[in-house]
């Protein structure tokens, strides 16, 4: 019986060193920076946005403020996750990677004043209406 020739000790620290010269470094992907959301903001945010763009607009507005990762903005599922108060908005996350109790997580965003605040809900009442 014949050995394989990929078994020979050169062909396998061959092929483990050209593993290493080949690899990439992991590359981390930039964040949001805060121009970019306010930039969108403005572009978005106009009398006569559509349906689609108030949702884009609402989902990244939530998920800047609260500092979602973007599996978690997905997840939440139903509108009564969302409550919106005076002076804050708790969203209800089900699933998050460090859930441990499965119980969901509770993530509170405060009222900022600034344009980009997702808890001021004249901004997405005004996109919509049509004059």
């Amino acid at each position: 019986m014949t050995s394989s020739p990929t078994d020979h000790p050169l062909v396998k620290s061959v092929t483990e060193g050209t593993k290493r010269k080949l690899v990439r470094p992991i590359q981390p992907k930039d964040s949001l920076s805060n121009e970019a959301v306010t930039e969108n903001t403005k572009k978005l945010c106009n009398p006569n946005a559509s349906l689609v763009d108030i949702r884009f607009l609402s989902i990244l507005l939530v998920g800047y403020a609260g500092i979602f990762h973007i599996i978690e903005i997905l997840n939440i599922y139903k509108i009564k996750d969302v409550r919106v108060f005076d002076n804050y908005m708790t969203i209800l996350v089900p699933k998050r990677k460090n859930n441990q109790y499965r119980r969901g997580h509770v993530s509170t965003v405060a009222r900022s004043g600034k344009f980009t605040c997702p808890v001021n809900r004249k901004t997405f009442i005004t996109f919509g209406k049509k004059q």
